[in-house]
């Protein structure tokens, strides 16, 4: 679970701040990621907090912290041309499920209680509105993790990720090359159908 953990480290922050930030224009990704810390100990240093208030938690940051309808879309890759609305929405819908489920719903409580704390170690930005921040976390019984975020900051939604690496790995590259290679025999609608099986699996296992 580490790196599911480690990217909802991340992102909690990022949601936390989200509704605050998100109608002042001004208000740059940097001061965005800034929060990040003060907000992630919060969630996962609240003693009051029980493991499912704290996923519930997790579960709706994750989905203000990430754009998720933006990386659909480009993760659909040139099938998003070809479907219809309905298909669109109906893939947005799974695919959302199936990123909470893969990011939050595989967390159990060790992984929560093992979080210690993160670290910004680097800042960069591409005018007009694109920022990436580099940042180490630190798990109590592991050994550090580097992620990568790209961001981008919107006039109406704020800053939002659209991609991140975590050890390497891409969202956007592994995501596009999983989807569209499903996607290759029957479009949006299967990849639909493949994303709904496997939340509903996961769900049935962890009951």
């Amino acid at each position: 679970m580490r790196t599911s953990l480690s990217t909802m480290c991340l992102l909690i922050g990022m949601g936390a701040s989200f509704s605050s930030y998100a109608a002042d224009d001004q208000v740059s990704c940097k001061r965005f990621v800034d929060t990040m810390q003060s907000r992630a100990d919060t969630i996962f240093h609240d003693t009051a907090m029980g493991f499912s208030q704290k996923q519930s938690a997790l579960s709706g940051l994750f989905e203000e912290g990430v754009d998720i309808a933006w990386v659909a879309q480009y993760v659909a890759g040139s099938n998003w041309n070809t479907a219809s609305e309905k298909e669109r929405a109906d893939f947005v819908k799974a695919y959302r499920a199936y990123l909470s489920n893969r990011y939050i719903g595989a967390l159990d409580e060790d992984d929560i209680s093992g979080f210690k704390d993160f670290t910004l170690v680097d800042f960069t930005s591409s005018p007009p509105n694109a920022y990436q921040a580099h940042i180490e976390i630190t798990q109590k019984a592991d050994q550090p993790v580097s992620v990568d975020l790209r961001m981008e900051l919107e006039s109406k939604s704020g800053c939002r990720v659209h991609d991140f690496t975590l050890e390497g790995v891409s969202l956007l590259q592994n995501q596009s090359e999983q989807i569209q290679s499903l996607a290759a025999n029957g479009g949006l609608i299967n990849v639909t159908q493949k994303l709904m099986e496997l939340v509903h699996r996961s769900h049935e296992t962890s009951q």
